[in-house]
């Protein structure tokens, strides 16, 4: 009865020499069974809650039903360990910038759903890096118009397409400014001014620009006083 009930704590002590004591040895066999099945489970989640997910207990120690309790928590665990294995090398290759393929391994049930989202985040970052060498060389090859398509991205994602947009949207207004200025004036037109809003060295640029023009200017028109006269 007290088998039973989860009490452990008695062995029977039979003094006959008849058939009762072999049911009483039988009765302590199953206690020390039961406690040995306790001492691995209790192992199994001790080292569990430690994080060493990798410890097993050994269910040849066990016989019967009893192995197949133990060997049931050993395949339990493996099939949370193996799917968190593969997703803990995936991020950690993602956090050294190591961008992996996409997982192909089978999960079931909720990690299936691990596996699905590390694979939209795999795809996301793909598709940021590649946007990003994109406009990259765009830039280089002097394609100063290109521009990456934000729809493509989500989230944080977006905002860096963006902000590279952006950039490049700050980086060309001026230059394109320049240009247009240069050209009114390699055609003798000195009329035209960079009037656009710039910070920084972009505002130098405008400042310089202006003033070499209106300096320009100057000097033609005192050139021209100079024939009249």
């Amino acid at each position: 009865d007290k088998i039973a009930r989860g009490d452990l704590t008695e062995l029977l002590e039979m003094k006959t020499s008849d058939e009762f004591k072999q049911v009483g040895a039988s009765a302590n066999s199953v206690v020390h069974n039961i406690q040995d099945l306790i001492s691995d489970t209790d192992s199994l989640v001790n080292s569990a809650l430690d994080g060493q997910l990798s410890f097993r207990a050994d269910p040849a120690k066990h016989q019967g039903d009893y192995r197949k309790v133990i060997e049931g928590i050993n395949n339990t665990l493996d099939a949370v360990v193996n799917p968190l294995n593969v997703a803990s090398t995936y991020i950690d290759r993602i956090s050294r910038g190591d961008i992996p393929d996409h997982i192909n391994e089978t999960f079931n049930g909720d990690f299936n759903k691990i596996k699905d989202n590390l694979n939209i985040a795999i795809a996301s970052i793909r598709a940021m890096v590649s946007d990003t060498l994109m406009l990259s060389e765009a830039a280089i090859s002097g394609v100063l118009q290109t521009r990456a398509d934000i729809t493509k991205h989500q989230g944080d994602y977006r905002k860096i397409i963006e902000g590279i947009n952006t950039t490049l949207d700050l980086v060309i207004a001026p230059i394109n400014e320049t240009i247009n200025v240069f050209k009114h004036l390699s055609e003798g037109d000195l009329t035209q001014r960079m009037l656009g809003d710039y910070r920084g060295d972009f505002d130098i640029l405008k400042t310089s620009l202006n003033e070499s023009l209106e300096a320009i200017n100057d000097t033609l028109g005192q050139i021209n006083n100079a024939v009249d006269q």
